[in-house]
């Protein structure tokens, strides 16, 4: 690089000057005749290092004076900036970006274009530069950085400022999609530069998921299956990135309403009552009813396409309701019975009897609401048979051919439920006395004399009448009874005696004669 020295004096008349020793290459030494002189020139390439000379100054006193100088020729070079091409810069926060050269001599930076609002740009002095402050806004911006040192050529680059700002969505973050009708959803975003955008997670199927390129994104196409989906959406720029969970449900196909629960109910007065309408149909259907419920028994509406008929009736009877199911598609309609009982009950009695040969009619009867249903099981005795009549009762009835004991089981069943009854039938005969009417002990002498007798069941025997004196009466537990004992005075006796089964009652006039 081109230099000047000028070397100067004092003294009277102006000194003379003049050097000795080795300049550096390409530069001169001027005596310019005024008592100063001038070192001048270009170094010439390769020349760096130091040149020691002596300057001599003399004037007409015929004094001589001299100055010992070093000539430092420094290496150059031209300027280079090593620093990036792009500064990132966030809103509304403090930054800084250096801008940074080599080159010798140290070269003096300078920037021409529009800083962003809020940054300043400062030459350090030491080769490089400050682009700092607390931006305003976003945006891009192109400079031009010059870097300059004497050496040709001046670096020059062009510096692109990016004032960024953090992404945020701002779409929301749930969508509702239908099975088999076209669906879009748009993603948007806010930030500087415009965020890319991605998801993670299974999307729906026949559903997809674009990027646009703009700071949104779509998710499009035409759902085939009802579901719920979470995904995460990932929107990135160079200042950050940021994630949502985003849920997207898809629901089945509008479907008109359609009852599915049965069309009658039952209960008992005083049981706790609980019935349950049901519907298909998308979306879910709202149920109400119309007609008058039983007394004690509500209905709730579920919100899920089914509702309750609840409750503890107190009155029998038939309830006859008319069911609305009704959701977006449409509205259907169906009729509801309920009937409201009373437990069935047996009311006859448990057992009959009747005779061999004899016709019998027994009615079975029942109380209950609705009417019962009247069954039996087990063998009947033969010739009687057993018939469930509309009214809640049954006959069993016919001719008895067999003596014997017959336990059937009688079963009533209504809407409420069954009851059993467990029902004993007596075939016999009636009891006859086979033993004599007359009766002959002796005086003093003790006597026995069995009473018999026939007949199904067995006979319980009893005597009423004064026994003679010195005998006793006992029934046994066969179908006899013995009159036993020593009679102690003659005498003439008449007593009755008894002989009692199921089918009925036989007496005999016992003559007794004591001799």
């Amino acid at each position: 690089m081109a230099g000047t020295y000028t070397v100067t004096t004092t003294g009277y008349p102006a000194p003379s000057l003049t050097e000795s020793g080795a300049l550096p290459a390409g530069l001169t030494f001027t005596d310019n005749g005024n008592g100063t002189a001038t070192v001048a020139g270009t170094p010439a390439t390769g020349t760096a290092g130091s040149y020691p000379v002596t300057i001599s100054a003399t004037n007409a006193s015929g004094s001589t004076a001299t100055l010992a100088l070093a000539i430092t020729v420094a290496s150059s070079a031209a300027p280079v900036i090593t620093s990036g091409a792009t500064a990132y810069f966030t809103l509304n926060s403090g930054g800084a970006f250096a801008v940074s050269t080599t080159g010798a001599p140290t070269p003096a930076i300078t920037e021409v274009g529009a800083l962003p609002a809020g940054l300043t740009f400062v030459d350090l002095g030491n080769g490089s530069a400050l682009l700092s402050g607390t931006p305003t806004a976003t945006g891009t911006t192109t400079l031009t950085v010059t870097a300059a040192n004497g050496i040709t050529p001046n670096a020059t680059q062009s510096l692109t400022v990016i004032v960024g700002q953090g992404p945020a969505i701002t779409s929301a973050a749930s969508a509702t999609a239908t099975v088999g009708t076209a669906f879009t959803f748009t993603v948007t975003t806010t930030g500087y530069p415009a965020p890319s955008l991605g998801e993670s997670g299974a999307l729906p199927a026949g559903l997809i998921f674009t990027d646009n390129g703009n700071g949104t994104a779509t998710i499009s196409g035409t759902p085939t299956a009802a579901g719920a989906s979470t995904l995460s959406l990932i929107a990135t720029n160079a200042t950050g990135t940021v994630t949502q969970t985003y849920g997207l449900t898809v629901t089945a196909a509008p479907v008109a309403p359609k009852f599915t629960s049965a069309g009658s109910a039952t209960g008992v007065v005083g049981t706790a009552f609980s019935f349950t309408v049901t519907t298909t149909g998308s979306p879910t259907a709202a149920i109400t009813e119309t007609g008058t419920l039983p007394t004690g028994v509500l209905f709730t509406n579920k919100g899920d396409g089914t509702a309750t008929i609840t409750g503890t009736p107190t009155t029998a009877g038939t309830s006859t309701l008319t069911l609305t199911a009704k959701n977006a598609s449409g509205t259907a309609t169906a009729t509801l019975s309920i009937v409201i009982g009373t437990a069935t009950k047996f009311t006859s009695s448990a057992s009959t009897s009747d005779t061999v040969g004899k016709a019998l009619n027994f009615t079975v009867t029942t109380t209950g609401s609705p009417t019962a249903t009247l069954a039996e099981t087990g063998a009947l005795p033969a010739g009687l048979t057993f018939k469930a009549n509309t009214n809640g009762t049954a006959t069993i009835s016919g001719t008895p051919t067999t003596a014997g004991t017959s336990t059937l089981t009688l079963t009533a069943t209504n809407a409420n439920g069954s009851v059993t009854q467990a029902f004993t039938i007596t075939i016999g005969t009636p009891p006859k006395f086979t033993s004599s009417s007359l009766v002959t002990p002796t005086v003093g002498r003790a006597s026995t004399f069995t009473v018999t007798t026939t007949g199904s069941p067995t006979a319980t025997l009893a005597e009423t009448g004064a026994l003679p004196k010195g005998l006793t009466f006992k029934a046994n537990t066969n179908g006899t009874a013995t009159i036993s004992g020593t009679p102690t005075t003659f005498s003439f006796s008449v007593v009755t005696i008894t002989a009692t089964n199921s089918i009925g009652t036989t007496t005999q006039t016992l003559l007794f004669l004591i001799l």
